[in-house]
Order: C-alpha cells, then sequence, then structure tokens
C-alpha cells in the first residue's frame, strides 16, 4: 500500500520537473537534487541512484531495510524513462556553493537562478 502511495508521489514529481542534475564542467562529477516545492517546511535533497539524504531513507532503507524514498524512486523512473531530468553544467565553484547552500540552508538560490534564468 505505502508503496504505490510513494509510486504516485514519485511519478507527479516527474511530472513536475522537480529532479536537476548539476555536472561540473571538463569533469566526471555529478549529483541529483530534488528540488522541494514548498519553500518553509521542506528542503531540497541529494541523490544518488540509489541514496538519498532525507531522514525517510536513512530510517526506512537503512535502518529497516525497507523500500526507498519517492525521491529516488522518482528518479529511478526519470532515469528509466529518459526524460523531465534538467540538466546544468556548472563550474567546481558554483557547483559547491550549491551544495553546501543545500546543506547549511536546506535549499538553493543559486540553483533555482540558474534553473529559471
Amino acid at each position: 500500500m505505502e508503496k504505490s502511495r510513494l509510486l504516485r508521489k514519485a511519478k507527479l514529481a516527474v511530472e513536475n520537473k522537480r529532479i536537476v542534475k548539476i555536472e561540473v564542467e571538463n569533469s566526471f562529477l555529478s549529483v541529483y537534487i530534488f528540488l522541494t516545492n514548498d519553500i518553509r517546511r521542506h528542503r531540497d535533497h541529494i541523490m544518488t541512484e540509489n541514496s538519498c539524504d532525507c531522514k525517510y531513507f536513512i530510517f526506512n532503507k537503512i535502518y529497516l531495510n525497507k523500500c526507498f524514498c519517492y525521491h529516488v524512486l522518482a528518479l529511478k523512473y526519470s532515469l528509466e524513462s529518459e526524460k523531465n531530468i534538467i540538466t546544468i553544467k556548472t563550474d567546481f565553484s558554483t557547483f559547491n556553493q550549491i551544495l553546501l547552500e543545500i546543506y547549511n540552508y536546506g535549499k538553493s538560490l543559486k540553483l533555482r537562478k540558474l534553473i529559471y534564468t
């Protein structure tokens, strides 16, 4: 029951283009960011194909060995269907600033500026 709810939520997130891939120019370094749509309560999440920094993933996947969080399910779905991933190429300094903003403030205004301009 919960897995179907997570899959519906993941597909909706993919349709809303909430997954961003940030690549560092002249490098193989890249990371996926799941953008929040709620400015106050939630935060952006840093992900790979099999991990996420959200509390749900840490508790349910790592501790209880249950299903992935919907952030990772959304990423897997978008990678399989090859759609709705926003890709941004930046220099290492900008990449570092984006990650620091997410870790320190929960969101990156610099990332949003790059996406929407």
